[in-house]
C-alpha cells in the first residue's frame, strides 16, 4: 500500500516521464548495488540475531530507527525537535528495554527451573 501511495505521489509531482527514465550510468550501478548490499547486510544481521537471541529481539530493535531519524534529521538536515518527538524517544526506548528485561528474566527463569509444589501439577 506504501508503494502505491509513493507512485501516486510522485506522478503528481513528477508528471513527466523523462525524469523517470534510468540510464545505463553510475547512479544505475549505484541504486542496484545499494539495494542488494543494504539488503544484504540487514538479512544476515537479522538472522544473527534471530538465531542468537530469538525473533523478540529483533523486532523490538525497530522502533529504534524513530530515533535514529530523529537524530539524524536534527544533526545533519538541522530540523527542530519538538517536545512530541522527545516524548515519544522516552516512550520508545522505555518501552523497548522494558520488554527487553522481561525477556531476560523469563530466559533465566527458564534455564533454572524452580521446583514446583504437587498443588500446582494438574492431577486428573
Amino acid at each position: 500500500m506504501g508503494s502505491l501511495v509513493a507512485l501516486l505521489v510522485a506522478l503528481i509531482w513528477k508528471p513527466d516521464f523523462e525524469e523517470w527514465r534510468l540510464g545505463w550510468d553510475i547512479k544505475l550501478f549505484a541504486r542496484i548495488f545499494s539495494g542488494i548490499m543494504i539488503s544484504g547486510m540487514a538479512f544476515a544481521v537479522i538472522v544473527w540475531c534471530v538465531d542468537a537471541n530469538g525473533p523478540v529481539f529483533v523486532s523490538m530493535f525497530r522502533p529504534v530507527r524513530l530515533v535514529v531519524v530523529v537524530i539524524v534529521a536534527s544533526l545533519i538536515l538541522q530540523e527542530p525537535i519538538y517536545s512530541g518527538s522527545i516524548i515519544g524517544t522516552v516512550i520508545l526506548v522505555g518501552g523497548l528495554y522494558l520488554v527487553l528485561w522481561a525477556k531476560k528474566k523469563e530466559m533465566k527463569s527458564m534455564s533454572n527451573p524452580v521446583e514446583t509444589n504437587r498443588t500446582d501439577r494438574n492431577v486428573v
